[in-house]
C-alpha cells in the first residue's frame, strides 16, 4: 500500500500559477507546469486579489492544546514513579500487578537494551508490570479510564499535599 504525502506548494508557486491562469492559459497547462491539481488552482484563484498575502496557508488547527490533553509533566516517567510511591504510602499496601498501556511514560516505545525507570522501581518493589497489547479492541474505553485516572491523580495529589 502506498501512502500519499502532501507537499504544500510555495507561495511563489501559487502566485505564478494563478497569474498564468488569469492570463487565459488553459487550466490543464497550468496544472502540468506547476504540478498541482485543478481544484487547488481554482481555490487559489478564488482567494487571489492581486497580492500574495491572501495565498498564504492558514492552518485551521488551534494553536493551543486540547483542554483535556496531558501536560508534559504528566507524561514523564518520573511523575508516574512518584505517583506509584505515593499511592503505596497512601493506601498502605502494594499491588501485585500494575497494568499499563504502551505509552512513553510506562515503557520504552522502541526496542532497547535499557530498562525503563518505572520497570526498575516496580522490580525493586516486587510488583509485576503488565503491558496491554497494542490496538486491543477490549481496551477501547481506555481514554475514558485515562480521564478518570487523571482526575484521580489530581485528587490523590491534593490529599497527599494536605497530609504532608
Amino acid at each position: 500500500m502506498t501512502s500519499i504525502t502532501h507537499y504544500p506548494h510555495s507561495l511563489n508557486t501559487k502566485h505564478y500559477a494563478v497569474l498564468l491562469y488569469k492570463n487565459r492559459n488553459p487550466i490543464s497547462f497550468v496544472c502540468r507546469r506547476y504540478k498541482c491539481s485543478k481544484v487547488s488552482v481554482m481555490r487559489w484563484n478564488k482567494k487571489f486579489d492581486g497580492t500574495k498575502n491572501l495565498l498564504i496557508y492558514k492552518s485551521h488547527k488551534p494553536l493551543s492544546k486540547h483542554p483535556n490533553a496531558h501536560t508534559d509533566e504528566e507524561l514523564s516517567s518520573y511523575s508516574t514513579i512518584d505517583f506509584v510511591k505515593r499511592a503505596i504510602v497512601y493506601f498502605g499496601y502494594k499491588p501485585e500487578i500494575i497494568q499499563t498501556d504502551n505509552s512513553q511514560e510506562f515503557t520504552y516505545t522502541i526496542k532497547t537494551d535499557k530498562t525503563h525507570p518505572l520497570d526498575n522501581i516496580l522490580n525493586k518493589l516486587g510488583i509485576t508490570h503488565k503491558l496491554i497489547k497494542p490496538r486491543t479492541p477490549r481496551h477501547k474505553y481506555k481514554e475514558v479510564i485515562e480521564m478518570i485516572n487523571k482526575d484521580s491523580i489530581h485528587i490523590l495529589n491534593s490529599i497527599l499535599m494536605m497530609i504532608y
